[in-house]
């Protein structure tokens, strides 16, 4: 049976999506059951496994950090021991959703990928970590329908235990934080062998790319850097969600339109992304990209955006994404435990930009995890717009646009 590659989008959320007319953005319907054995091979057909190692160089990478899935599985391939995989769908950002409810509606194309990488590497042990007790039971029912033997776990609502050493160490029976090494996960990983953790959004696309072929996957590209749709989840304070799969160099204003988001300040990728306003003349044209390298492109790191549609202060806002980090952070060093309160502290008075610039460099790569990196982050996107720093420390304004706590994704 030959099945058609998808043109366009959707294509991760292809047979639960709400009918748009675009060929570029789709929505996804979030009350659609999830999509079983049968109708999975239906749309998709079987698996392909040959060529799997090209495909994977075609994807790139899905997680926040963005990492190419074909210089993991190198790394991995390199080491003469029996590896390990691991798939990551603990999504820790608060308000993202979008590895979430790809697990709950689609479980089968992310158990492709781990099928194609425990194929390839050669190891019949592969985990799954997940945040939701819900969501491992739904993917326990996958695995066994398909007959795949899987370990699915669900780690702590933590901040950091998305953190790939931290879903090891959560494998492993020990408390999901980061750990201190210098060793990469590919050489010693969990229990100390060779470890491929590749987020399930990444495993999924490489499941499409190998049936459909590299050509067809980056079919959608943007100017030859960008290789394929991206799910974006885009979350309101008030718990509001719409699911989307964009095409590279969708822009702002196109997803706002077909989303039906408000304006007001978006957070757009995860803690380790931008805050702009979406009410800006100028916000409209933003392109949503892998890499931006232009004024007029916005890095989509983790996929997730967080609207808070009634802020205006940026610096209310950027005090209280820092307060919520220094409140998830481990406490297992000096740039997390006490560089980033200090970072939340200063902001919040409305400090000198120079002394916010001195200490976001002081925490900035020198943590056990990215963390103390996310919080410098955080301060150089506020300071390039150093005006907002005296008008908050004029009006005393004590805003908390995002009411982060109240969305219940993440729990310290």
């Amino acid at each position: 049976m030959t099945i058609a590659a998808p043109q366009g989008v959707p294509r991760l959320l292809a047979g639960w999506t709400v009918p748009t007319g675009q060929e570029r953005i789709a929505l996804a319907d979030l009350s659609h059951p999830p999509i079983g054995w049968s109708e999975h091979l239906q749309r998709f057909g079987p698996l392909v496994t040959s060529g799997a190692l090209g495909a994977a160089d075609a994807i790139g990478g899905r997680g926040g950090a963005n990492f190419p899935l074909g210089t993991k599985l190198r790394a991995v391939m390199a080491h003469r021991t029996t590896p390990v995989v691991v798939a990551n769908g603990a999504e820790s950002e608060p308000g993202s959703a979008k590895d979430t409810e790809l697990l709950a509606h689609s479980p089968h194309l992310v158990l492709d990928g781990v099928e194609l990488a425990s194929s390839l590497l050669g190891t019949r042990e592969a985990y799954v970590v997940v945040h939701d007790d819900a969501i491992a039971a739904g993917l326990r029912r996958a695995a066994n329908e398909r007959g795949t033997a899987l370990d699915v776990s669900a780690a702590p609502r933590r901040y950091v235990a998305g953190q790939e050493t931290a879903l090891l160490a959560h494998l492993e029976g020990r408390a999901a934080l980061p750990r201190f090494t210098l060793a990469r996960t590919a050489s010693r990983g969990l229990r100390g062998r060779p470890t491929l953790v590749a987020n399930v959004e990444t495993l999924a696309q490489w499941a499409l790319a190998a049936r459909f072929g590299p050509a067809w996957h980056q079919g959608l590209g943007l100017r030859g850097r960008d290789r394929s749709s991206r799910l974006v989840s885009v979350t309101m304070t008030d718990g509001e969600r719409v699911l989307a799969e964009v095409a590279p160099g969708t822009t702002l204003g196109e997803l706002r339109e077909h989303t039906g988001a408000p304006g007001g300040l978006w957070l757009i990728g995860g803690l380790f992304g931008t805050l702009v306003n979406a009410d800006h003349p100028s916000t409209p044209t933003l392109r949503l990209v892998d890499e931006a390298r232009s004024d007029d492109e916005v890095r989509l790191g983790a996929g997730g955006i967080l609207v808070a549609p009634h802020a205006r202060c940026l610096v209310c806002a950027t005090s209280e994404l820092l307060e919520y980090l220094a409140r998830q952070r481990a406490r297992q060093c000096g740039p997390c435990d006490q560089g980033v309160p200090e970072l939340a502290a200063l902001v919040a008075e409305g400090g000198a930009p120079a002394a916010l610039a001195q200490l976001a460099a002081l925490v900035d790569g020198r943590g056990a995890c990215a963390l103390p990196s996310a919080a410098a982050n955080l301060a150089r996107v506020l300071l390039r717009h150093p005006g907002p720093l005296t008008e908050h420390r004029q009006r005393g304004c004590q805003e908390r646009p995002f009411q982060l706590e109240a969305l219940g994704r993440v729990h310290a």
